[in-house]
């Protein structure tokens, strides 16, 4: 059995992680910028860091809290828009507590 400390210290790094997926997402030349709560979910889930969509939403606000992104409610769908802080923390030019450091060895 893993103990609650170790499970606890293995969520918050799959935290960071995700956060720093978010952010890789959106400067991806394919989403230009912004993308929806919906592919952000599909896309976490290819890349083994999928969850819930309470999940996101809480990954979101901390990502918004700190200026990464923005987000508007439009005809039900969360659309997510990265800031240029949050493009400087996606491409390792900055970085950001909570959030995964970016380096050439990322897989995303």
């Amino acid at each position: 059995m893993i103990s609650n400390e170790l499970q606890d210290g293995v969520a918050a790094i799959v935290i960071r992680h995700r956060r720093l997926a978010v952010l890789r997402i959106l400067v991806h030349d394919a989403s230009n910028g912004s993308s929806n709560d919906g592919v952000l979910l599909d896309v976490l889930e290819d890349w083994a860091l999928g969850c819930t969509h309470a999940a996101l939403q809480t990954c979101l606000r901390h990502l918004e809290q700190f200026g990464f992104v923005t987000t508007t409610l439009i005809n039900g769908r969360m659309v997510v828009r990265i800031t240029q802080e949050g493009h400087e923390v996606a491409i390792g030019k900055a970085q950001a507590d909570g959030v995964q450091p970016y380096d050439v060895n990322c897989p995303y």
